[in-house]
C-alpha cells in the first residue's frame, strides 16, 4: 500500500550549478520546480522516495529521467541515459566549435572593416586637405584681384584729381596771364 504524500509546493525559479565543461558557476537547465520547499507542517520527500517498497532503482530511474526515457522502451536504462549524455555532451562541443568559428569570423571582420575605414579615412582626408588647399589658393587668388582692382581704382582716382587740379591750374594760369 502506498503511504500518502505531504502536501509540497514547488518553485519555478532556476537553480545555479556547476557545470563540469566551463568550470564555473551557470544557471541550471533544471527547474527548481523538481525541488519542493518546505513550508510549515510539511513534509519533504526526495525523489529517491519510494511509494511502494518492491520498487527498483530502474523504475526509479524511470521516474525522475521520464522526459529522456521512453516510458514502455525495453533496455538498460543506464545505457540510454550514457547515450543521451553522450550526445548532448557531442552538441556541446559542436556548439562550442560553431561559436569559436562565429568568433573568429567576427575578428576577422572587425579588423577588415577597420582597415576600410582606415583607408576611407586617408582617403578623405587627402580629398579635405586637397579642396582646403584649393580654398585657400582661391582665396589668396581672389584677394590679389581684389588688391589690384581697389589698387587700379586708387590708380584712377589720382589720376582724376591730378586732372582736375591741373585744369584748374591751367585754366588759372590762363587767368593770369590774360590780366
Amino acid at each position: 500500500m502506498a503511504r500518502p504524500r505531504a502536501t509540497t509546493t514547488t518553485a519555478t525559479k532556476n537553480i545555479s550549478t556547476p557545470l563540469p565543461h566551463k568550470g564555473h558557476m551557470q544557471q541550471s537547465r533544471w527547474p527548481a520546480s523538481r525541488i519542493p520547499l518546505r513550508h510549515k507542517k510539511d513534509t519533504i520527500h526526495s525523489i529517491w522516495d519510494t511509494d511502494s517498497a518492491d520498487e527498483d532503482q530502474e523504475q526509479r530511474l524511470r521516474r525522475v529521467f521520464h522526459d529522456i526515457l521512453a516510458p514502455n522502451d525495453p533496455g538498460d536504462v543506464v545505457d540510454r541515459l550514457r547515450s543521451h549524455v553522450d550526445q548532448q555532451q557531442s552538441r556541446i562541443e559542436a556548439l562550442e566549435r560553431q561559436n569559436d568559428d562565429f568568433e573568429y569570423h567576427k575578428r576577422a571582420l572587425l579588423a577588415r572593416q577597420q582597415e576600410e575605414f582606415n583607408a576611407l579615412k586617408s582617403k578623405y582626408r587627402k580629398g579635405l586637405l586637397s579642396i582646403v588647399d584649393r580654398w585657400l589658393s582661391q582665396e589668396a587668388a581672389e584677394q590679389e584681384a581684389w588688391m589690384n582692382r581697389i589698387q587700379q581704382e586708387a590708380d584712377e582716382r589720382v589720376a582724376r584729381v591730378e586732372d582736375y587740379w591741373r585744369k584748374q591750374f591751367d585754366s588759372f594760369r590762363k587767368q593770369q596771364e590774360s590780366t
